[in-house]
């Protein structure tokens, strides 16, 4: 490795806060955590719908209702998650040695929210994998008509060689009607009309079983690609909750690392220094476009009376000057541009903090 790329890496790796090196990925992951929340309250919202539509009796505009009390209860409900989950970890950080016992209440709550959640999206999986339920009575129904109707075709065709048969024998009688001995011919016939019936019976029973085989695979294999779509929905929403709650924890620690890293810095502790001698000179607001300013030493004075600190001074007169919140006139009195408020914003932009 040359000298020129650890240069290069000593910048990426020490030059930079952590804010800088991390700030990418902490958009990254805040972004995805609204992203997740909001495909969390649609899959939730399937779960949590069927369970009050079976729960709440029918009334008017009931599916309308309905949609719009699920859909606000999930957006509240992962507002609320989002806030347990930050004060938790915020109060996890702060606790070296872990959750005090003051504490378990935030953590209950917490948990109770997210197995709450949890909760709700698999209820909308079994509600999916009751659909087998259904699948089997399809299957069922069907096949009972179609038994129905194929029997009743054979059957009649069957009962018509039958009365074939019958008739033979029927008529084979003598004078006295006693009943006589088939002829070689007529034995020939009855035969092979019952060979057709044989026949009949044995396709009848072959459609039958061809059928009930296509029906149990077709059934077999709606169930299994149910069951797919179950799990995949149960999954989905652990992963959602899982990413959910890596992103908010991310975002905390980063903006609990990070205030505190901004706040020990020299940039920082400059601004709140040049906000209150702002305040000041000011009175708080009082002083607004046009009016004059007291004199330079004065104003130095009054600070380090109130603060005891005008470390400062000379620097935040330069900066008052030269962003034109202050301006020398003709009479060399300096009086001012700007109001307060964007005093202050023209002071904080200066801060790259």
């Amino acid at each position: 490795m040359n000298i020129e790329k650890i240069k290069q890496l000593e910048v990426e790796l020490e030059s930079k806060s952590f804010y800088k090196k991390n700030v990418s990925k902490y958009v990254l992951w805040k972004y995805s955590s609204y992203l997740f929340q909001l495909l969390n309250i649609v899959l939730c919202f399937f779960g949590l719908y069927l369970f009050l539509d079976k729960t709440i009796e029918t009334f008017p505009f009931k599916k309308e209702l309905l949609s719009i009390i699920s859909g606000l209860v999930l957006v509240f409900w992962e507002f609320l998650k989002r806030i347990q989950i930050r004060d938790l970890t915020i109060i996890f950080i702060k606790n070296e040695n872990g959750f005090k016992s003051n504490n378990l209440t935030n953590l209950t709550i917490g948990l109770f929210l997210i197995i709450c959640s949890s909760l709700i999206a698999i209820n909308g999986g079994n509600e999916l994998s009751n659909k087998n339920d259904n699948i089997n009575n399809i299957s069922d129904n069907n096949l009972k008509t179609f038994t129905d109707s194929i029997n009743s075709k054979y059957s009649n065709d069957i009962n018509k060689l039958q009365s074939r048969i019958d008739y033979v024998y029927q008529n084979n009688v003598d004078k006295n009607n006693i009943k006589r001995p088939l002829t070689k011919s007529q034995e020939r016939y009855v035969r092979e009309i019952d060979n057709k019936i044989i026949l009949l019976k044995n396709e009848n029973s072959s459609i039958l079983t061809d059928y009930k085989l296509e029906l149990s695979t077709e059934k077999t294999d709606k169930v299994n690609k149910n069951n797919k779509v179950v799990f995949i929905f149960i999954i989905t929403s652990i992963l959602f909750e899982v990413i959910i709650l890596i992103a908010i924890l991310y975002c905390t620690f980063f903006d609990y690392k990070s205030y505190f890293e901004i706040k020990n810095t020299e940039e920082y502790r400059k601004n709140e220094i040049f906000n209150k001698y702002l305040s000041i000179i000011f009175d708080d607001g009082k002083n607004n476009i046009g009016d004059k300013l007291d004199a330079e030493l004065q104003i130095k004075e009054f600070i380090k009376i109130k603060y005891k600190n005008t470390e400062y001074f000379k620097d935040f007169f330069v900066t008052l000057i030269s962003l034109k919140i202050i301006e020398t006139r003709s009479d060399k009195r300096r009086y001012f541009t700007k109001n307060y408020q964007e005093a202050k914003k023209e002071i904080n932009k200066q801060f790259e903090i």
